[in-house]
């Protein structure tokens, strides 16, 4: 139903919302290579005016049942 993250700036601020992956084979929009393989991407720009410092991501999965997948946390450093 859906994939998304969400987003934690380096002080540990977020705005909470949701940004969604796709899995529609739109590469130079979205990413992803190939629709429908279950292979979820979004493209993510980084500048000068993004906060120094780890952000972390959390990962999280809706399937069509409304069964809510486990948080998957990664960790990204801008220096």
């Amino acid at each position: 139903e859906e994939v998304f993250f969400i987003v934690y700036r380096p002080d540990g601020s977020t705005s909470g919302n949701k940004v969604f992956l796709f899995d529609d084979g739109n590469l130079s929009l979205n990413g992803d290579q190939t629709a429908g393989d279950g292979i979820y991407s979004r493209i993510i720009s980084v500048n000068q005016t993004n906060a120094k410092g780890t952000y972390r991501f959390e990962f999280q999965a809706i399937d069509r049942g409304g069964l809510i997948s486990n948080i998957i946390n990664y960790s990204v450093l801008i220096q």
